[in-house]
Parts: C-alpha cells; structure tokens; sequence
C-alpha cells in the first residue's frame, strides 16, 4: 500500500528496532502495535504521522531516542509507558527517563491547555512540545536546567511560561524566558500580542528569541543590549516597529 493509505501496522515480534525516520510521514497511519521484543525506537521513527492516535511503549524498551515522535502528529493524544519498563515513565501522556529528570516526548494531539512537569525535571529534550495547538500555558519546575531547542516552538496560544522562583536557572517574565540573572533573553512565546518592551537587564538576546512570533507589532530594546545575535527576529511578519536608542 501507499504510506499515505495504511491504517495500521502490527509489527513482528523479531524486529528489535525502529530505526531513524521509520516511519517518518506515514500520514494515514492511525494505529501501531509495537513488538513485544522492542528494544531501540530511533529518531524521528514516528515523526510527520499526522492521523496516529497513540503509542504504547512496551516493558522491553532499553532505548527512545529524542524526538522519536510529537511533530506533525495533530492527532496524537495518548501516550503509555508500561510501568514495568525500567528504563521510562509516563504521566499525563508525557513520556520521561524513568528518574524522572528528563522530558523525552509529549501526546501533542491532546487538548490539555495547560501543562505541568514533575517536580524532578532537569532537562527538557529538543521539539518536545513543538506545534501543539491546544497549549496555553506551561510550568516549569524549580528542577529545570535545560531546555532543548524549539522545545516550545510552533505554540501559537502559548502566552504563559511560569518558572519556579526558586529556579536557579531560569526566570520567565510576561510570556518571555530569561537566564536567571535577567541579562540573556532565552525565548519569547509565540502566543505573544502587541508591543513588547524588553525590560532594561537584559544584555543579550539569544539567537531566534522572537522566531515567527507573528503576533507582535513593536520591539522595543533597551541601552542595556549590546549582543543581538543572528535570526533573532526571523519570523515575525507583523512587526512593524523596532525601536533600538543610538
């Protein structure tokens, strides 16, 4: 059959392994049964399957690699880890390492608008939360020490990121992250509306900060800024003002 036409696929129970871009844009792919003897789900396997309605991940599994699954897959809303498995954990259709401490990948189908990590999380891996529709507002941790790139990216309603006040990493301000000092702006949501004043901390903004988000008309940066780097505007197809002081 087509790629786009098949519904489900049952494995066999000899493959060992789903190797990188498997199954990568299978678009009409509804359903999977993973093999039982499962033990390696390589990158981007299950990415770009936009009719896919879960995952069971199966007590087998020794290896998922990041960013195995979530981009592209509109329709995906269910997420299981079999608890027996010793190596990952899910809650809340979030698969994590199974200490807790890394955030592997998210059912981005769901309508959850808001979304709370556990308590121990340390690292947030790359596209996690990438192009989920429904996301209103995220909370992070006081745990959080990193955040993979585009991790929140294509998050058109995300307007509101709440970090720990005692997060000795982070600091999030009227839907923008910044380092913990307030001197480097990591990122801006792309929920974010109107004029935006980057507030006088800040030193440095981060390399695609305000990637397309095309909801803001007017940046205005501070004297305080002395590093803009590259890409930092990209995107932004409604920003009409930008206003930097000689």
């Amino acid at each position: 059959k087509n790629k786009d036409e098949l519904k489900k696929i049952v494995c066999s129970n000899s493959i060992y392994e789903i190797e990188r871009n498997a199954l990568r844009g299978y678009q009409g792919l509804e359903n999977i049964v993973l093999p039982e003897n499962l033990l390696i789900i390589g990158p981007y396997a299950l990415t770009d399957c936009q009719s896919l309605r879960g995952i069971s991940i199966n007590e087998s599994i020794k290896y998922i690699a990041e960013s195995f699954t979530g981009y592209r897959c509109y329709r995906l809303n269910s997420l299981v880890v079999d608890p027996r498995n010793h190596r990952y954990l899910s809650k809340n259709d979030i698969i994590y390492t199974k200490d807790g401490k890394k955030v592997i990948a998210y059912a981005t189908g769901k309508n959850a608008k808001e979304i709370k990590l556990i308590s121990k999380v340390v690292r947030i891996c790359p596209y996690v939360f990438k192009n989920v529709e429904c996301l209103e507002a995220i909370v992070l941790p006081n745990s959080v020490e990193s955040i993979g790139v585009a991790a929140f990216s294509e998050c058109k309603k995300l307007t509101s990121i709440t970090v720990a006040d005692d997060n000795p990493s982070y600091m999030s301000k009227d839907g923008v992250l910044f380092e913990k000092n307030g001197e480097t702006l990591l990122f801006c949501l792309q929920g974010k509306e109107g004029d935006y004043q980057i507030p006088d901390s800040v030193k440095s903004i981060n390399s695609g900060a305000f990637f397309n988000c095309d909801k803001l008309t007017g940046i205005t940066v501070p004297n305080s800024v002395t590093n803009i780097q590259e890409g930092t505007f990209f995107g932004c197809s409604n920003l009409t003002s930008i206003v930097i002081p000689n």
